[in-house]
C-alpha cells in the first residue's frame, strides 16, 4: 500500500486515505481488464486461425473443382474439333465434287454479267437461250 502521508502531501489526506482503501480494487480491475484483454486477443487470434483453414479448405476445393471442369472442357473441345473437322471436309468434298459444275458454271455466268458483258460476248452456255 501506499503510505497516506506521502499522497497525503500531494492530493490531500483525505482523498489519500480514500485513494489508499481503493487502490487495491483499481489494481484488481486493471488486472481483470488485462486478463480479458489478452483472453479475447487469444480468442481472436484461434478465430483467425480457423478462418485461414477453413479458406484453405474452400481453395482446396476450389481448385479440384476447376481442375474437373478444365478437364471436362478440354474433352467438349476436342470432340467439337472432331465434329467441326468433319463437316468441313464433308462442305470441301461436296463443294469439290462433279455434280455441281452447273453451279458452277451458273455462278461463273452471273459474274461475268455483273462485270458487264454483253450477251453475245458470253460463252454459249451462259445465254439466255444456250
Amino acid at each position: 500500500m501506499i503510505p497516506a502521508t506521502f499522497l497525503g502531501g500531494i492530493i490531500g489526506p483525505k482523498l489519500a486515505g480514500a485513494l489508499g482503501k481503493a487502490l487495491p480494487y483499481i489494481i484488481g480491475a486493471a488486472l481483470i481488464a488485462l486478463a480479458f484483454t489478452l483472453g479475447r486477443c487469444d480468442g481472436v487470434s484461434d478465430e483467425r486461425a480457423r478462418q485461414r483453414a477453413m479458406t484453405a479448405e474452400a481453395n482446396e476445393k476450389a481448385t479440384t473443382r476447376d481442375a474437373g471442369a478444365k478437364e471436362t472442357a478440354s474433352e467438349e473441345r476436342a470432340t467439337d474439333k472432331a465434329t467441326i473437322d468433319a463437316k468441313q471436309k464433308e462442305q470441301v468434298d461436296a463443294i469439290q465434287g462433279d455434280d455441281d459444275a452447273a453451279v458452277r458454271i451458273n455462278a461463273a455466268c452471273q459474274r461475268l454479267r455483273a462485270a458487264g458483258r454483253s450477251e453475245a460476248a458470253l460463252p454459249s452456255a451462259c445465254r439466255s437461250g444456250g
